[in-house]
């Protein structure tokens, strides 16, 4: 099976395999390590060159390109099949695209002030913006159960927990509030707090429609521009004004 990513996330688990070997010593791993910026373009050719990678880690800005070029899986599907219960997790807007989810939440990003930010009030009130990584499975994987394995070992409370004893910031709640005790900035505390507090009563968590709306359009016309979709950044630019326009419009936060 193989795994695209980047980060010290995804070497961690490249240096020291064996919580996931232990559990799977039938599944052999490897890794393709590249920079952020890099990752949608080597993940596009390795699949078009028929060697795809098997899991992505992605970011909601990552999940955006992916969606676009339509080449990872919707993972409702494997959620409901399995029987994986979310509602003590981080919320997965991150994750999702195009009304799909297409990345489930491993890690909370450690940048306290990026992950959760306290934006100022509108008409909606204030909303915090929140931001995860996580994993996604590539539509032309050839191991995607293998891959799914990988998804719900990462996502598990052991791991999630050891991922405190690292100092990284979990996505499992319960692991969270563990972290915080270690201290930190009491206002992104709390924004942590209402927006993990929110996702464990099953509500809605509350996020700028408007900014992510705008940022997906944004990140759509770029990737179809790096792409080769639309090859005229110009055009691209005029377009991205307009959807924008339209959904600051349409969504007065």
């Amino acid at each position: 099976m193989t795994i695209i990513g980047w980060g010290a996330e995804v070497e961690g688990v490249m240096n020291d395999p064996e919580g996931f070997l232990s559990l799977y010593p039938d599944i052999d791993l490897e890794f393709v390590i590249t920079d952020r910026n890099s990752l949608v373009q080597r993940a596009s050719v390795m699949a078009a060159g028929g060697i795809a990678p098997d899991l992505i880690w992605t970011d909601d800005g990552v999940i955006v390109e992916l969606g676009t070029l339509g080449i990872v899986e919707p993972l409702a599907p494997y959620v409901e099949r399995y029987g994986m219960d979310l509602s003590d997790y981080a919320p997965t807007i991150s994750g999702e695209y195009g009304g799909e989810l297409l990345a489930l939440p491993g890690y909370a990003l450690w940048n306290f002030d990026y992950t959760a930010q306290v934006t100022p009030a509108g008409k909606a009130g204030q909303i915090p913006k929140f931001i995860t990584n996580g994993w996604a499975i590539s539509k032309d994987s050839n191991h995607k159960e293998a891959a799914w394995k990988f998804i719900e070992w990462y996502m598990s409370p052991e791991q999630q927990f050891d991922m405190v004893t690292k100092d990284m910031m979990p996505a499992y709640i319960p692991a969270v509030y563990e972290l915080f005790a270690h201290g930190h900035s009491r206002d992104i505390m709390e924004a942590f707090l209402r927006t993990f507090e929110l996702a464990a009563l099953g509500k809605p968590v509350p996020q700028n429609t408007a900014e992510v709306l705008a940022f997906n359009v944004v990140t759509g016309a770029m990737s179809q521009v790096l792409n080769g979709i639309n090859p005229s950044a110009a055009d691209a630019l005029n377009s991205v004004k307009d959807q924008v326009r339209a959904t600051l419009a349409g969504n007065h936060q």
